[in-house]
């Protein structure tokens, strides 16, 4: 089962004395389709252009192992050893 989210246009009040205090908005529309349990926790880019979701893995996937190197950049300026 797939989730939905929406989203809407928001737009400042026509009136430029109620403009500070009141909005408006259109109607919703569909964004994206989510798999079943990924969740409500979103995150927006600063430039609204970008969406970060949780999605679910699959459960029958054996894990992979990750690597995290440690200070590699301060190896970066050094000159290659012989016989490394």
């Amino acid at each position: 089962m797939l989730g939905q989210l929406d989203v809407v246009d928001v737009m400042g009040a026509s009136d430029t004395t109620t403009a500070a205090r009141a909005f408006r908005w259109g109607p919703p529309r569909q964004l994206l389709l989510l798999p079943k349990g990924a969740g409500s926790l979103f995150a927006l880019a600063r430039d609204g252009k970008r969406l970060l979701a949780g999605i679910p893995v699959e459960t029958n996937v054996a894990p992979r192992p990750l690597t995290v190197v440690l200070n590699w950049f301060s190896g970066v300026n050094q000159p290659a050893t012989a016989g490394r």
